[in-house]
């Protein structure tokens, strides 16, 4: 079962019309299906949104639901709190990281260091929005818009710049 996923909400949101996120609530308020997504945003223990049933917006957490077909309604998730990957503050909070993952392409240089230096070397670079560590101890400096993050069976570390994204 495929759904045709559309960004929302600048970027923060992936949704999808007819789909429902069944289970997992943890609040519902009434509202229209074009802002389900930012009160999902605006609740920090929201991972995933259904709208529809009376016009309630039903906000979920659970770590990468099914999705099913469900008519008349509007589903989605906010993009930083869903993945297969654990997302965690590092630098101060001035990057978010996780491990086993790598943003392919977009390298705008390459540095040797140990791991838990590289969000704070891509910081140091004006141009660097997002990075990688683990190839032979290397931090992949890199500049893109909306990269995905895609698992890797190595030990690596991806992650991005808070301000630059």
């Amino acid at each position: 079962m495929s759904f045709d996923w559309q960004d929302g909400d600048n970027g923060q949101v992936k949704w999808a019309r007819n789909c429902d996120f069944d289970g997992f609530d943890i609040a519902k308020q009434v509202s229209s299906s074009e802002l389900c997504g930012s009160l999902c945003i605006n609740n920090p223990s929201c991972t995933h949104f259904t709208w529809g049933w009376e016009s309630y917006c039903f906000m979920k957490s659970a770590h990468n639901p099914p999705a099913s077909n469900v008519k008349g309604a509007v589903c989605g998730w906010v993009v930083r709190r869903n993945s297969a990957f654990h997302w965690q503050d590092g630098d101060n909070g001035l990057v978010t990281w996780a491990s086993g993952c790598d943003f392919f392409g977009n390298d705008i240089g390459k540095k040797k260091s140990a791991g838990e230096e590289c969000g704070q070397i891509c910081i140091n670079n004006p141009s660097c929005t997002h990075f990688t560590w683990g190839w032979d101890s290397y931090c992949f400096l890199k500049s893109a818009v909306k990269p995905t993050a895609w698992p890797i069976t190595t030990e690596g570390v991806c992650g991005w710049v808070n301000s630059r994204v």
